[in-house]
């Protein structure tokens, strides 16, 4: 009975947000279905408040600079600080709405990302085995187009093709190609979040979902952080695919919505799922 109440179809999937709080996180679950039509600059007309009820609240303890998150299955995983072996870790579960204590990780998970394989075993990347150059964050497959997409620093979109299985490649060998336009509605230097501010996740069909976080216009960082609503949180869903001249273009129609948010640190990014 618990299984099947567990499993959801994938029209009933909800994007779920996750900021910090000040007293820990919080995770808010968001439905597509509400948001506006309005072209390049959907949900900048009007602002928002998130659902007044969150999904959850998470306490954890005061040094919050380095957490890692990530999503398996159904479950989203929050390491409270990615340093600390000692630091507690917590699983929620979105199809049960249940939270649990999850596996302390055997080492520190520095530098904090952590890559879902097969929707049922979490990995933890080695920084002395990563490559210096990167997307921003996590990429994604794209059936559709047959490469691996991911987020830029200055918000455009990149896609890489996929190396072989067969046969050793170098990096320099893949194809890959970038968006002439950028997704960000803010400058960079006010965003919140560590290092861009902006969390990219793929909805599948070639739709994804942009989410960006910066300080409330006409306030500093200082006056932004701990304030009430300091803070404006993007959420952008959008299109992407090739054109006849194989270039990697965003829909023009988007849909989205600009929410108010209080923010209580400045290095925590925003992190969005499609669960």
């Amino acid at each position: 009975m618990s299984s099947k109440r567990s499993r959801r179809r994938d029209d009933d999937k909800h994007l779920y947000v996750v900021l910090d709080w000040d007293m820990g996180y919080v995770i808010h679950k968001l439905d597509v279905d509400e948001f506006t039509d309005s072209g390049a600059g959907a949900g900048a007309a009007m602002f928002h408040h998130l659902p007044e009820h969150a999904a959850v609240r998470i306490e954890a303890p005061v040094d919050r600079s380095f957490p890692a998150v990530a999503a398996v299955g159904s479950k989203i995983v929050i390491a409270t600080h990615a340093l600390l072996e000692d630091a507690p870790v917590f699983m929620y579960d979105t199809g049960t709405s249940s939270l649990a204590a999850g596996p302390r990780p055997t080492a520190p998970l520095m530098p904090g990302i952590m890559v879902p394989v097969h929707g049922q075993r979490l990995y933890a990347l080695d920084p002395r085995s990563a490559s210096k150059h990167y997307l921003q964050g996590q990429g994604h497959y794209v059936d559709d187009l047959d490469a691996w997409v991911g987020l830029d620093d200055d918000g455009r979109l990149c896609s890489c093709d996929v190396a072989s299985r067969r046969a050793a490649t170098s990096a320099a060998a893949l194809g890959s190609k970038i968006t002439k336009e950028t997704l960000l509605r803010e400058d960079p230097k006010r965003h919140v979040g560590h290092s861009s501010g902006a969390t990219l996740a793929y909805m599948g069909d070639g739709v994804f979902c942009l989410v960006e976080c910066a300080i409330r216009r006409g306030l500093d960082i200082a006056d932004a952080l701990c304030a009430e609503d300091g803070c404006v949180l993007h959420v952008t869903v959008f299109g992407l695919s090739y054109d006849k001249a194989g270039e990697l273009r965003i829909s023009p129609r988007r849909r989205g919505r600009t929410y108010l948010v209080s923010r209580f640190n400045h290095v925590v990014a925003p992190k969005v799922f499609w669960m």
